[in-house]
């Protein structure tokens, strides 16, 4: 039995552009691998496993889960009303992230090699880098409100072993230019 997939590829598509041409089967390894690679190590693997169990194919039976997949309103440290988005945005930017960096690539009989052209001219390198950025930065963005959401209300999610991560941490990037493409930045 494989693990239980929370998000489908029409919920990509919500956030992201991708081909209605591309089938489910083709997306889900992404999806999967978001989920374990991604989602897992920041909920730690007690509540990330109580979460994917709670869900039963088409939505979480438990309120709790239910809240933390699709978002709520919840009080601040200060008080004030913070709308949390849930784990599906963020999921969802980490999905489209391996969808769209891994998606070129296949491993045939033959080798590894890049599929030729269908009826769409195919982004270029730095376009494809450019879309992995700007998802992973989504997802980023995402997982620091996960963080101060259940660093909140870490009373209701009792499996949820804390972090100070998403606590209004700031990031900082070293930013230096590529020599053969000086319009692309790498971090």
């Amino acid at each position: 039995m494989s693990e239980q997939i929370i998000i489908a590829k029409s919920d990509i598509n919500e956030y992201y552009n991708i081909g209605k041409n591309i089938n489910q089967d083709r997306v889900d390894p992404h999806i999967r691998a978001a989920q374990v690679q991604d989602l897992q190590p920041i909920l730690g693997k007690p509540l990330y496993y109580a979460f994917i169990e709670d869900y039963n194919g088409t939505n979480f039976a438990t309120p709790i889960y239910a809240a933390l997949f699709a978002g709520k309103v919840y009080k601040g440290y200060d008080g004030k009303d913070i709308y949390f988005r849930g784990v599906k945005p963020m999921l969802i930017a980490f999905a489209y992230d391996r969808l769209v960096g891994g998606n070129s690539i296949h491993v045939t009989r033959g080798g590894v090699g890049k599929k030729a052209k269908e009826e769409v001219e195919n982004d270029t390198s730095a376009e494809i880098l450019q879309m992995v950025r700007s998802a992973k930065s989504d997802a980023n963005q995402y997982k620091h409100e996960l963080l101060d959401f259940l660093n909140q209300e870490s009373a209701n999610y009792t499996l949820w072993k804390g972090s100070t991560e998403g606590s209004g941490t700031k990031t900082a990037f070293n930013i230096t230019r590529s020599p053969r493409h000086p319009s692309i930045k790498s971090y």
